[in-house]
């Protein structure tokens, strides 16, 4: 991770100074199908305990943040974001299912990535836009949609209380958004992502448990970024 981080801020420092910082923040969710099963398996419902209410779902959902550095071709709409994001999600699990807060188990599961997110958009791709001026136009579909892919790596840290465990892992994310432009200095990104990472470690979750500890895990995003591009402001000067 220290490597990627490394990458990330040397490609900052590459490309144009007149490339703009953004930032982003989601909601959640995290699936993880093997990891879900075996969390089933060793921690089942008591059905006799008419009072037994305790989440059965493990990290259902969370949150995600993250800074990104924009810079784009010059022929061609197509733009690119070199993205740190820090995601969490956390369950609380019951173990006596009487409610005490003494009897509450935490399984938490984060990722620290580095990614290469990046912008196509399909309606305006051989436009050379100098977005986003067009926000004082009318063509916000045709000059704002576009889809993203994004390959990346995650550090990825598993806790069951006090045990903890990290790996890095590859993963990549597609999704789609549409740019909003508020001003030329602010352009504001609604957006939902789907992010892959295969055959991570859960092997802190289950002492107990020897064949099922790897999962592959989806993360389902929704939620906004917003540039900031100072240039425009540069350029009036």
């Amino acid at each position: 991770m220290t490597r990627a981080i490394v990458l990330f801020l040397a490609l900052i420092l590459s490309v144009s100074l007149s490339a703009q910082i953004g930032i982003s923040a989601s909601g959640s969710m995290l699936k993880a199908p093997d990891w879900q099963t075996t969390y089933e398996e060793e921690y089942p419902i008591d059905f006799d305990n008419a009072n037994y209410l305790r989440e059965r779902n493990l990290f259902l959902s969370g949150y995600n943040v993250g800074v990104n550095y924009w810079f784009r071709l010059k022929k061609k709409r197509v733009e690119f974001f070199p993205t740190i994001t820090y995601s969490q999600y956390k369950t609380l699990h019951d173990l006596e299912a009487d409610f005490n807060l003494a009897d509450l188990l935490l399984f938490q599961t984060s990722f620290l990535g580095a990614h290469f997110d990046t912008r196509i958009y399909p309606f305006d791709f051989g436009s050379d836009c100098d977005c986003p001026v067009w926000s004082k136009q009318n063509d916000l579909l045709k000059k704002g949609f576009y889809i993203m892919l994004s390959p990346g790596v995650d550090r990825i840290e598993t806790r069951l209380e006090d045990l903890k465990n990290h790996e890095i892992r590859p993963s990549l994310g597609a999704g789609f958004g549409l740019d909003l432009g508020i001003s030329d200095f602010l352009t504001v990104s609604p957006f939902f992502t789907a992010r892959y990472t295969s055959e991570a470690d859960g092997n802190i979750f289950f002492p107990n448990q020897a064949l099922k500890d790897f999962s592959d895990v989806w993360r389902l995003m929704i939620g906004f970024n917003m540039n900031f591009r100072l240039e425009n402001e540069y350029r009036r000067r």
